[in-house]
């Protein structure tokens, strides 16, 4: 069971970005939105398999990917180079491998929600270094600076959404909860919470949650508020429901639409992802005007249509979009495809929003 705490409503502070009302979505021109536009093709052999919808961050020229059962990694042109995978219920193995952070000196921090702990591994050794024990469940996390990383709890615990620990000594620093409580028993219920650094600027953003929140160790605020005349109220947030399920279908069932997930910010457009809207998938928002462009599918180079993709965001205000093989087979985009196969890894279109 799972239910929202009775507080009073606040000021929504920070930035409001109030868009028009998501319909008739088009196909978005990736070229009139991203720049520095780079497709890689992820080599496929047995010991690096991908699904399409995968957890992928970029560090120091290399790409990391979890597939739920290990972290395999690859150059920037999408050549194999390893994997790290101690799935198992050992001292130094993960149950579930929720998130990881790529770290410095080629460590990787691996979020086991099953067994609410990080594990370091060694990327070169690819071997174990030490474990840290978070004491509730955990759903993303994040480095906020060289030392110190935090982690998001699970909706099982609303009432300290972030957790702050040393990754040189293990010892828990804070936690804190975000200004708008009564939202936090429903608005991180799903698995994909997002994590992105602009800058020295660490934001993070769910699903059903219109806000972007700015994360530090001292404070956290909400840094965007995104509006639609789709909205649910705020007093939405503080009914009692007798559990997710239920939150999910009267949030359907009102019609309303609400922004939250995915999201990326560049110099001039903030991209965002819908949530419980037939109508479009994601949004670029021109934060001058605050004009928007809701869409569902894509254009590549070359006027290749794509509906079936992911976005995922990177850092400083990079994007990568997953394409699957079976898209591109055969197909010349910037560069010819002839050599992929159906059944290939995904292709991997990386750009820096304008």
């Amino acid at each position: 069971m799972v239910g929202c705490k009775k507080t009073a409503k606040v000021s929504i502070p920070g930035e409001i970005i109030s868009i028009s009302p998501v319909s008739d979505p088009g196909t978005l021109n990736i070229s009139d939105y991203l720049t520095n536009i780079r497709f890689i093709p992820l080599q496929t052999n047995d010991s690096c398999l991908l699904s399409s919808t995968l957890n992928l961050k970029v560090n120091d020229n290399c790409i990391y990917i979890s597939n739920k059962q290990a972290i395999v990694y690859f150059d920037d042109t999408g050549k194999f180079i390893s994997k790290i995978k101690h799935q198992g219920r050992g001292p130094f193995e993960y149950v579930s491998l929720t998130d990881f952070v790529v770290l410095k000196d080629n460590k990787i921090a691996v979020l086991d929600n099953a067994k609410k702990r990080l594990i370091i591994y060694d990327l070169t050794k690819r071997n174990s270094l030490k474990t840290i024990d978070l004491g509730c469940f955990s759903r993303a996390c994040e480095m906020v600076n060289d030392s110190i990383i935090v982690v998001t709890a699970d909706y099982y615990k609303p009432d300290d959404l972030f957790h702050f620990y040393n990754i040189r000594t293990s010892e828990k620093i804070k936690s804190c909860t975000p200004l708008h409580q009564q939202k936090l028993s429903y608005c991180h219920i799903m698995g994909h919470r997002y994590f992105t650094k602009q800058g020295n600027t660490l934001l993070y953003s769910e699903p059903f949650n219109p806000d972007i929140l700015k994360v530090s160790l001292d404070t956290v605020l909400t840094r965007y508020h995104i509006s639609t005349p789709s909205n649910p109220p705020e007093d939405f947030y503080m009914t009692e429901f007798n559990d997710v399920r239920e939150f999910i279908e009267e949030f359907k069932r009102k019609k309303y639409v609400a922004t939250g997930g995915n999201f990326a910010v560049g110099e001039n457009y903030l991209l965002t992802s819908f949530n419980a809207c037939p109508a479009a998938k994601y949004c670029f928002i021109e934060l001058q005007t605050s004009r928007n462009f809701n869409f569902k599918s894509i254009y590549l180079p070359g006027n290749i249509e794509i509906e079936n993709f992911q976005i995922i965001p990177l850092n400083d205000g990079e994007i990568c979009i997953v394409i699957p093989a079976i898209e591109l087979c055969g197909k010349s985009v910037n560069q010819p495809f002839s050599n992929i196969a159906e059944t290939d890894n995904p292709i991997l279109c990386i750009g820096k929003i304008k």
